[in-house]
């Protein structure tokens, strides 16, 4: 009875292994209470309940030091926003239930107005399940409208590029996840990334009767279910996208 009862376990297991990858993106507006105050400890517990119907989670504008702690509540792998020489961190925070077996932080090299104070970049991570290895790249592109905006995003596509490229191996599927701060012209990221979006329709940020998709979700294989999420509380809606 006992060896039937482990011989289960494992098969059920097993089984759980080969399910799928839910895969979350969300831009938390968590700015520095210093600066800003948006009711942040407050919503990170709302928004840390949420999260956890979700085995990989990427967050943009986790600024607020004092609500990381409660973000990260639920997921055994974490890796903090990284910081270079500015005052403020990158804002990104990842959290995941499998394994993180390695990860890279870049910089930026170009950035404009208040983007400037934050150390702004992307962060590349590892991950492996039914032996197929992802590598999820998330980041936070220049904020603004107008061309001198979008070249500033461009030169920041192509160093995100060269983060890809240096990490990539045959096999490796690769997933850059975030929030693109390009409205249209996003094709120009797909061509540069040799990457496939899954996303065009609809909106991912709001504010008050302004909507624009902001959000986005490219991948060097096919991706099938990705959906907006409607939850206020954030300036933002989370994306997800299921990996089978």
């Amino acid at each position: 009875m006992k060896r039937v009862l482990i011989t289960l376990m494992l098969l059920f297991m097993a089984l759980k292994s080969q399910g799928q990858l839910n895969v979350l993106s969300w831009n938390i507006q968590m700015r520095p209470i210093w600066l800003f105050s948006d009711h942040q400890l407050q919503r990170s517990i709302y928004i840390n309940q949420f999260l956890q119907d979700y085995d990989i989670v990427v967050l943009q504008e986790a600024f607020e030091k004092k609500c990381l702690p409660i973000l990260k509540l639920g997921f055994n792998h974490v890796i903090y926003p990284s910081k270079e020489v500015k005052n403020i961190t990158n804002g990104l925070l990842i959290l995941s239930k499998y394994p993180i077996e390695y990860s890279e932080a870049i910089f930026f090299d170009s950035c404009s107005g208040i983007d400037c104070i934050a150390s702004k970049g992307a962060t590349l991570f590892q991950i492996t399940k039914d032996s197929i290895k992802y590598q999820f790249i998330t980041t936070h592109l220049q904020s603004g409208d107008g061309k001198s905006f979008d070249r500033i995003r461009l030169s920041q596509i192509r160093q995100i590029k060269e983060l890809m490229l240096k990490n990539w191996s045959f096999g490796v599927r690769q997933i850059l996840i975030g929030d693109l701060n390009q409205k249209c012209g996003v094709e120009k990221f797909e061509k540069i990334l040799n990457l496939k979006n899954c996303n065009w329709d609809d909106c991912t940020w709001f504010y008050g009767k302004e909507t624009q998709l902001l959000d986005y979700v490219l991948s060097n294989f096919e991706l099938t279910t990705f959906s907006i999420e409607t939850v206020v509380l954030s300036d933002h809606f989370p994306i997800r996208v299921i990996i089978e």
